[in-house]
């Protein structure tokens, strides 16, 4: 390979073909969440952190002489744990608390059938200028666990939330995704429109 091969022009100036994808360039929805009379803003715009769907496809093996062989088995979903901002209008709070009382059934005893608790959602990552996006897709998530954070005297530091969701499937590539409520919260004025997929 010449030397020249090896410049750095594919990251910078003109010539650049590749722009790294910035960690804090994300958004996690839930469609149809309307619990505490809230809609799926409120967890929206308060999400501090979030992982991108990670599965595992177990390997069965079939043996035959000297060898085996691989099959692809049941694959599963890993938890999603995300941490919220503690907003003082308790709205993200609330809401979260009451979505877990209908899975705990803590007043009446009775919990939730899954039509009922399970949403849908969909996790996104999108490039700096909002030209791009990645998506996938999260079939039946409901949060498996709550942490509504600590009160300490000696601290000053913003509460945080954490939350993990179990989800059923997460299904990739969904194209010209929406972001309308990256508008409210400030990001305007973009030269490309957000939500087209480049």
């Amino acid at each position: 390979m010449p030397l020249s091969d090896l410049s750095m022009n594919h990251l910078d100036g003109p010539a650049a073909r590749y722009e790294p994808q910035r960690a804090n360039h994300g958004v996690l929805r839930i469609h149809g969440f309307d619990f505490g009379g809230n809609d799926a803003s409120v967890l929206e715009l308060a999400v501090k952190t979030f992982p991108m769907p990670k599965s595992t496809t177990n390997v069965s093996e079939i043996d035959f002489i000297n060898h085996k062989r691989k099959f692809p088995g049941k694959t599963t979903y890993d938890d999603i744990a995300v941490t919220f901002n503690d907003y003082i209008d308790g709205g993200t709070a609330r809401a979260i608390a009451i979505w877990r009382e209908r899975i705990k059934g803590g007043r009446d005893g009775r919990v939730g059938l899954k039509s009922e608790i399970a949403r849908d959602g969909l996790a996104i990552m999108f490039a700096p200028d909002g030209s791009k996006t990645r998506s996938f897709v999260l079939k039946g998530i409901w949060p498996s666990s709550d942490d509504f954070g600590d009160i300490d005297y000696a601290s000053d530091e913003p509460v945080i939330i954490n939350v993990t969701f179990t989800i059923d499937l997460a299904i990739p590539g969904i194209a010209n995704v929406k972001l309308p409520l990256l508008e409210q919260a400030g990001a305007v004025g973009l030269s490309t429109p957000l939500g087209s997929t480049g």
